[in-house]
């Protein structure tokens, strides 16, 4: 007998403090390309010699969103590192 399929997988969400806390990012945080990206972190947090190390160094400040999309950078990276403190976004 198969599995009901679920709307959410409960690894996708965390519970503190008794507030729910979405594992990733909206998507409504990085809609406008136009925003200004801002480098939090002095070095690059992910594992070197990975796709995400490299994805990561195309990050600039100062540069807009789209710019980063043009690198090839896609917006669920975008969404990631927002979502854990590595870049922010301004001029939204």
């Amino acid at each position: 007998m198969a599995k009901k399929p679920t709307a959410k997988h409960p690894a996708d969400r965390a519970v503190v403090e008794g507030t729910t806390i979405m594992r990733y990012a909206p998507r409504e945080m990085v809609a406008d390309k136009t925003a200004t990206i801002k480098v939090l972190v002095k070095e690059n947090p992910k594992r070197p010699g990975t796709k995400c190390y490299a994805w990561f160094s195309w990050y600039r400040t100062g540069m807009t969103v789209a710019e980063y999309y043009e690198k090839g950078g896609r917006p669920d990276h975008v969404r990631w590192d927002l979502q854990h403190g590595f870049i922010s976004l301004s001029g939204k």
